[in-house]
């Protein structure tokens, strides 16, 4: 269910599975996975097992790897990656003025759990450009520019290297706890700059256009204070130089100043008080002229799987997950929610 700005309608695609699975869209989401497959989990994280896939990469998941068949061809993954890739589309070429994205998919496979199905549709937004420009020579000759805001307090190595592998003119911008990035898939050599006297670990085999914006949180929780500040004089210097069409954010809407369910202080060391996130989110609508999605995602719990063939990727299941899957507070969820919808609107902070 997507809900966006105009007096706040709701849409929804209403296509039966069968309809969608037979389809065009069908056909490009499966390139993406394909891709997604032989780009970044055969050639960067070394998972070779996954290299003769191509033939048929549904049945080949369904036989083999059946967590991944349901975490990529499932009816949820496909009918949604799909919607948002094209209403990406929509936004981006000011079709649609913005969108808040009202579901809940999370990945299921240890590999996925920390993806995010907007940088999926991100993805799928890029092949969809490109299998049109085949068709049309006269269409424009890239896609639109677009800034990419993860902001779950976690680094997710797919998010960054799906993007970075497969999409065109994105910039990703990255904002995470410092030690979340501690245990990554695939090796590589990481430069350290100082930027307004916060660390930025720039990994050399990016682009220029990836910002990470790891947070210490030894010292206790980073206040709304702390995250407002980043955004206002970090991040939005870096969008300002972009430029971007449209923006893109994955929020684990878990930040929650208080408490946890069940009255448990809650683990997520980011503490943002709703309000302050209304006013982030303003900024971010005025500076591309409220072209914006707004997408909420968190990891689902891990069931308890050994992963041998990766010690670090047992270390994320086992040590980070269970902080950012906690469930969400419903009234700081709402709070958010009704905040987003209104500044979206432009009924707030305007």
């Amino acid at each position: 269910m997507i809900r966006h700005q105009k007096n706040f309608p709701v849409t929804r695609n209403f296509k039966k599975y069968e309809e969608i699975v037979s389809s065009p869209a069908a056909q490009i989401y499966r390139e993406v996975i394909c891709q997604m497959f032989n780009e970044v989990f055969v050639k960067i994280y070394g998972f070779e097992s996954f290299g003769n896939l191509n033939a048929d990469i549904e049945l080949g998941l369904k036989s083999k790897y059946p967590r991944f068949y349901h975490d990529f061809f499932g009816p949820e993954a496909l009918s949604l990656v799909t919607s948002v890739g094209e209403l990406i589309e929509q936004v981006a070429d000011g079709d649609m003025i913005n969108a808040f994205c009202v579901c809940n998919l999370s990945f299921t496979s240890p590999l996925n759990q920390l993806l995010s199905p907007l940088a999926l549709s991100l993805v799928y937004y890029t092949q969809r450009f490109l299998n049109k420009k085949r068709i049309d020579s006269n269409s424009k000759e890239t896609p639109s520019k677009i800034t990419y805001i993860s902001f779950s307090g976690f680094f997710s190595e797919l998010d960054v290297d799906l993007l970075d592998q497969l999409s065109e003119n994105v910039q990703m911008i990255v904002i995470y706890e410092k030690s979340t990035s501690e245990f990554p898939i695939a090796s590589r050599i990481d430069d350290v700059i100082e930027l307004n006297g916060l660390q930025k670990n720039v990994p050399s085999k990016f682009r220029s256009n990836l910002l990470l914006l790891p947070l210490d949180c030894s010292g206790g929780k980073i206040s709304s204070r702390h995250l407002i500040d980043l955004f206002e004089n970090v991040v939005h210097r870096a969008i300002k130089a972009f430029a971007p069409e449209a923006i893109l954010i994955s929020h684990s809407f878990n930040f929650n100043p208080t408490q946890s369910l069940h009255g448990k202080t809650n683990p997520v060391p980011f503490s943002l008080k709703a309000s302050t996130w209304g006013k982030i989110l303003y900024n971010l609508c005025l500076a591309v002229n409220y072209r914006v999605i707004v997408f909420p995602h968190k990891p689902l719990l891990p069931e308890a799987i050994e992963v041998k063939e990766n010690e670090n990727l047992e270390k994320i299941l086992k040590e980070i997950i269970p902080i950012y899957s906690q469930e969400w507070n419903a009234l700081y969820l709402e709070e958010c929610m009704t905040l987003t919808m209104e500044v979206l609107s432009g009924k707030r902070y305007g």
